[in-house]
């Protein structure tokens, strides 16, 4: 009866260590799944400022294009105004679109 006794006590002693063992582990993954819910938010928060700035820099690439055309088209402009007024300020006479014949007609007014 005495070694029954001292084997039921060594079974409760080590029931109480696996008890505590077992709250220790419970409260270890608690710990390390409240970790992993805030990684898991953090990461989902990169993804969405990657995903914003992907959109922001796929818009500034429009933009930029659309401002290019644009660029190119008043530039173009220019240069089609800028021989247009070096035209006009040629003598009359030496333009070589005008005709001979154009510049001796008499003009009426």
């Amino acid at each position: 009866m005495i070694e029954a006794q001292r084997r039921l006590a060594v079974a409760e002693h080590r029931l109480r260590i696996l008890e505590g063992s077992n709250r220790t582990a419970i409260r270890a993954f608690r710990r390390i799944a409240q970790e992993r819910e805030q990684l898991v938010a953090a990461r989902d928060a990169a993804e969405a400022g990657r995903a914003i700035a992907v959109g922001d820099r796929q818009r500034t690439m429009v933009l930029n294009d659309q401002l290019l055309a644009q660029l190119r088209e008043s530039e173009e402009a220019r240069l089609r105004l800028e021989e247009e007024n070096r035209r006009l300020s040629r003598p009359m006479g030496s333009d070589p679109i005008e005709s001979p014949a154009a510049s001796a007609a008499p003009r009426h007014s």
